[in-house]
């Protein structure tokens, strides 16, 4: 998990000093080294793939996760890289209420404790306009979105994982 938290930072770092690319293209970049990699491993050890049972649910997953990476890069761009990475963190909040809807995973009362100090932690970081309310840029709404749909994702895995193999 040091590694794969290594690697994305990395990702993030480079995302951000590669700020004349638009988002989109590094987008496009990262999905295909993604892609890349993956065919390496798949034939690095060779393993029959089983047929698919939950097809939309792998589609789902799918958009989730591409969607995630646009938000995620065009936050990146937007409001900088300290406040992308925190508004695409958030994505436990949403994973756990999205499995509590989804997956009828009733959360703790500690974990919605915590989700609730999570997200007031990150309204901390919006500026305050003379009102003293605060401001809430595009960007702030698309890192936020990156977030969500991380958790999106994530639930959409283990609802699959029921079915599917990690390949």
């Amino acid at each position: 998990m040091l590694a794969s938290a290594l690697c994305f930072g990395v990702m993030a770092l480079f995302t951000r000093v590669l700020s004349a690319l638009p988002s989109s293209e590094k987008v496009f970049f990262r999905s295909l080294l993604g892609m890349m990699m993956t065919l390496v491993g798949f034939l690095l050890f060779c393993r029959p793939l089983a047929r698919p049972q939950n097809i939309r649910g792998l589609i789902w997953r799918g958009v989730f996760g591409s969607l995630a990476l646009m938000c995620y890069f065009y936050a990146i761009d937007r409001c900088g890289l300290p406040k992308a990475t925190l508004y695409c963190y958030t994505y436990p909040v949403w994973a756990t209420l999205l499995a509590w809807l989804e997956l009828s995973e009733r959360p703790s009362g500690q974990a919605l404790a915590a989700s609730a100090l999570a997200l007031s932690g990150v309204a901390i970081t919006l500026d305050l306009n003379r009102a003293g309310w605060p401001s809430f840029a595009i960007a702030d709404g698309v890192g936020l979105m990156a977030g969500f749909l991380t958790g999106a994702a994530i639930v959409s895995v283990r609802r699959l994982r029921q079915n599917e193999s990690s390949w």
